[in-house]
């Protein structure tokens, strides 16, 4: 079964030169109001407040004679003004949704329309953390030790967001949706422990709000349903798992007389109405499979791949003599419903090797990478088993009904208990891979180096026509021991964008651009954001909670949007005891309930 332990990086960062002159604004010297002057002098009355979720709201006193308004940004203090907005007369406010990490320098001017030009009306810079604007999303029915934040998946659109919290305990069953009679009611109990949960969010007409709380049709307890999610680029498909569930194929999904051979679950949407489409289960069950580990889907919804990481066969499906070797079923949707399509194994067998460990999936769906994180090798050659989990990771390519491996690969430092393929996320070509591997010892000047045990590492992957080459080697901005950084890993889809979590990660700042020497929280984790400027990925934002808290181990889970601008980090032991967005994240009434943040 899953263990729920105490947890188990599109843009360069500006310099000291332009922190100085962002201070410099006050004197408003370097910047040109467009336009001529309609009539003198305007007070200055442009003000900033930050709100959740994402949203930068401006207000200003209204005045005498303007025909409109319009807000201008200068998004890194240096660059100059464009128009982000124009805005009707009469108004005295204005809601700017942007992504937190690209806006941390930004500074806005508002200018008012007067007899055909346009004069200020004062301008505002971005100060501090941002930690008011970043969005604070809990369950609905928050509840101890539920794990809200275990899991989750942010639709390529980035207007869909899905949270998983395995151990919530309820005997609910089924879909419910906010307005339904019983939609309160179903969630109040916990009299089916660790059955679990997956909430759905959606953003619309510039809130988000949650839109459905999940159970499976046949939820039981230690189900553990939504220890993974995946989710369409459009948010309109999703595909939940429950690794403990025990139902036997043959006979139906209410035999339970497989104990944790586990399932998957798949949910439609029509408008904003979920429905079950699909109960997912390995062609082969057996007792602690533990299908559904790690769930991965293409942009369009219609291929997804299931892991089952506890799988014992040697190749043969129906021969249980490799233990925990591990296996990855693909299933494919046509117009006659889903099938089961494919079988995977690793292409050398090995007990508790764990295939499957992590999944990532091409947006065409024809691109797989499966991480092995408890594989032995001590280099590229699969059969040296020298290295007790260093990890690898398998490279599959698909034509027509057919899956081929393509690459086997290793960190170009692999070394016992690195854990290699814990995480994996790959572009929306296929042509780049992203590998964590949280237990990798380097202290970010040699990569030969073990003297920061566990501070962890990221590897980057390249295809070139077909051989894949290792392109990067990445650590934490400020590595330490024990961090686990790339616990976690999420990729834009165009390759450029990436975010990496460190769970275990000691930083006591909140919100964004804090101190990263600052390890006064222990274990409160933290999310690294970088970008590719050309061929290397740059450090561009370090991400805190904006309520960071010993043990809460944020960014245990990350997702971004696919065009990297949306972020979301879980955080599975937050203790908050706040319902819904924008709660009190100052109540720590609640323990492990689990929270996600929005930047």
């Amino acid at each position: 079964m899953k263990q729920f332990n105490r947890c188990a990086m599109l843009r360069i960062m500006w310099g000291l030169a332009l922190l100085v002159a962002i201070l410099s604004l006050s004197s408003c010297t370097r910047y040109t109001i467009t336009g001529g002057t309609g009539g003198g002098l305007l007070p200055q009355t442009l003000r900033l407040e930050l709100l959740q979720v994402n949203i930068f709201r401006f207000t200003w006193i209204d005045i005498a004679d303007e025909t409109g308004y319009r807000l201008l940004e200068d998004i890194d203090g240096q660059s100059g003004y464009r128009v982000v907005a124009d805005i009707p007369a009469n108004w005295t406010s204005y809601d700017l949704y942007v992504p937190l990490p690209d806006h941390v320098n930004s500074v806005y001017l508002l200018e008012a329309l007067r007899a055909g030009y346009y004069d200020s009306m004062g301008e505002a810079a971005v100060t501090g953390s941002l930690a008011e604007a970043v969005g604070y999303f809990k369950a609905s029915n928050t509840g101890e030790i539920d794990g809200f934040g275990f899991s989750v998946a942010i639709s390529g659109d980035g207007l869909t967001l899905a949270v998983g919290a395995p151990f919530e305990s309820s005997s609910a069953t089924g879909v419910k949706h906010p307005g339904d009679p019983d939609y309160a009611s179903s969630q109040a109990d916990n009299y089916a422990l660790d059955s679990g949960a997956v909430y759905v969010f959606a953003y619309a007409d510039g809130l988000w709000e949650q839109q459905a709380y999940i159970k499976a049709w046949n939820a039981e307890a230690a189900d553990e349903f939504g220890g993974a999610v995946a989710i369409s680029y459009d948010g309109g498909t999703l595909a939940v798992a429950a690794a403990g569930e025990d139902g036997n194929l043959i006979n139906g999904e209410s035999d339970n007389s497989i104990p944790n051979s586990g399932a998957a679950y798949i949910y439609t949407r029509t408008g904003s109405a979920w429905d079950p489409e699909y109960y997912a289960k390995a062609n082969n069950p057996g007792e602690d499979d533990l299908f559904g580990w790690a769930l991965a889907m293409s942009d369009e919804g219609f291929t997804i791949v299931a892991s089952a990481p506890g799988e014992d066969s040697d190749g043969d499906p129906d021969d249980d003599s490799i233990t925990d070797s591990g296996a990855v079923y693909i299933f494919e949707r046509d117009s006659l419903g889903w099938y089961r399509q494919a079988y995977l194994k690793a292409a050398v067998v090995d007990d508790f090797d764990g295939f499957g460990g992590s999944l990532a999936l091409s947006e065409d769906g024809n691109a797989l990478a499966a991480g092995c994180p408890g594989e032995d090798s001590a280099d590229t050659g699969p059969y040296d088993n020298s290295a007790p989990d260093s990890g690898a990771v398998t490279v599959f390519t698909r034509s027509g009904y057919s899956w081929n491996p393509q690459a086997f690969l290793k960190a170009s430092n692999a070394e016992a208990q690195d854990w290699f393929g814990t995480s994996v996320s790959i572009s929306g070509d296929g042509s780049i891979l992203i590998v964590g591997a949280p237990g990798e010892d380097g202290n970010g000047q040699d990569q030969d180096s073990n003297s920061l045990s566990d501070s962890g590492a990221v590897y980057v992957f390249e295809d070139f026509g077909g051989t894949w080459t290792q392109a990067d080697y990445i650590k934490a901005f400020d590595p330490d021991e024990a961090d686990e950084f790339g616990g976690a890993v999420s990729l834009s889809g165009d390759g450029y964008s990436l975010a990496v979590g460190a769970s275990l990660e000691d930083g006591g700042s909140v919100g964004l651009e804090g101190n990263e020497s600052d390890n006064s929280a222990e274990d409160s984790g933290a999310v690294y954001l970088l970008f590719r400027f050309t061929d290397f990925f740059t450090p561009y934002s370090y991400i805190k909670a904006s309520n960071t808290e010993d043990f809460d181990c944020f960014g245990y889970s990350v997702d971004l949007s696919r065009d990297g601008l949306t972020l979301a980090a879980g955080s599975p032991d937050e203790d908050g005891g706040a319902t819904g967005i924008g709660g009190d994240a100052d109540d720590k009434s609640t323990p492990l309930s689990g929270a996600v943040y929005m930047y």
